[in-house]
């Protein structure tokens, strides 16, 4: 079995928001779908360790912001590295309510769709939502983010908590015409960044060709803001 198959999978990018007891939260995912017309149903499939799963078995809401090619790194920090635990996630985001009462995020979201929950199906590490949709609309026509593009654009890999993860393998070192380079990867613990060091952090001051244990101490990860501390070979 060549489990790289699955990475063949097309998969686009959300923010998937809740409101329980009055309090709003939701998380950056890749998992959303509908899965039927008459009625009109979608599903989203939440990891059991996300607070957010735990909100809409309570509420039984839901709301999909379907995100495009702008999506900022704050947009990224708050919603996919940020605990809602510990955060009011909408404390800084433009963002509207549905019908329902559902915060539906407009940061960088091209259309949104708000739902009912109808029914749950426990499938191992994730619980997948069925919802049938209560409203929707159109924000934009910007072209959408895609995962594919997240993970070239931001350089990041799955998390843990992602239905797509999977355990990394690298090479430490290439020949680079007569040159050694040192190429030895190291992953964000936190958010799954990548440092590449033949690729540097040019927007963070790092310059390609630099290795992990040469960047300086108060560097942070690019996209939750973590310190080296954070990061292990990848």
């Amino acid at each position: 079995m060549n489990i790289d198959a699955l990475s063949k999978l097309t998969y686009g990018m959300y923010v998937v928001s809740t409101i329980e007891n009055g309090k709003m939260n939701g998380y950056l995912g890749n998992t959303a779908m509908q899965i039927s017309a008459e009625p009109n149903m979608v599903a989203v499939a939440c990891s059991k360790n996300n607070y957010t799963a735990k909100m809409i078995e309570s509420s039984q809401l839901f709301s999909i912001s379907i995100l495009n090619k702008k999506l900022s790194k704050e947009t990224i920090k708050t919603f996919g590295y940020t605990s809602g635990k510990d955060a009011d996630k909408f404390a800084e985001a433009k963002y509207t309510l549905g019908d329902t009462g559902c915060p539906i995020l407009l940061n960088d979201t091209s259309a949104w769709v708000e739902c009912k929950v109808v029914n749950t199906f426990d499938v191992g590490t994730h619980l997948v939502f069925v919802g049938e949709v209560v409203n929707c609309d159109i924000v934009d026509n910007k072209d959408l983010m895609t995962y594919q593009y997240y993970h070239d654009t931001f350089k990041a890999k799955s998390p843990k908590n992602a239905p797509t993860f999977r355990g990394n393998n690298n090479n430490n070192i290439q020949l680079n015409g007569d040159i050694i380079m040192e190429t030895k990867k190291f992953q964000c613990d936190v958010c799954g960044y990548v440092y590449d060091p033949t690729v540097g952090d040019p927007d963070g001051g790092i310059a390609p060709g630099t290795p992990f244990q040469d960047i300086p101490e108060d560097w942070v990860c690019p996209i939750c803001g973590v310190d080296k501390s954070n990061f292990s070979e990848a």
